[in-house]
């Protein structure tokens, strides 16, 4: 199915890409500002999730979670998928990127 479907009031496309207004800007100093900070300095680039485990984020995958529900367009993938990184990890390991940064102030 293409297009958008409204679910649960959110406006979601069949690749699980959120776009919304930034409702919640996260604080300064918390995991989930972190994890935005890196997310924004990857430029629109994969981040694998190890990078968030090296930078002692056990809960990345949360902290994901709570920024999408603020409002970030986050897409997220199988690291082993992506075209040149050649990681191999032994689990599912995720790998995200800001798809929608415009609305996101600071």
């Amino acid at each position: 199915m293409t297009g958008l479907i409204q679910i649960l009031g959110h406006l979601k496309t069949r690749l699980s890409m959120q776009y919304m207004r930034v409702t919640k800007v996260p604080n300064e100093g918390t995991d989930s500002y972190r994890v935005l900070e890196r997310l924004r300095e990857a430029n629109w680039d994969w981040v694998c999730g190890v990078t968030f485990q090296r930078m002692f984020l056990p809960t990345y995958a949360q902290r994901i979670s709570d920024l999408r529900k603020m409002g970030y367009g986050i897409q997220a993938a199988q690291c082993r998928d992506h075209e040149y990184w050649n990681h191999n990890h032994r689990g599912n390991v995720a790998m995200y990127r800001l798809t929608d940064d415009e609305e996101a102030p600071f």
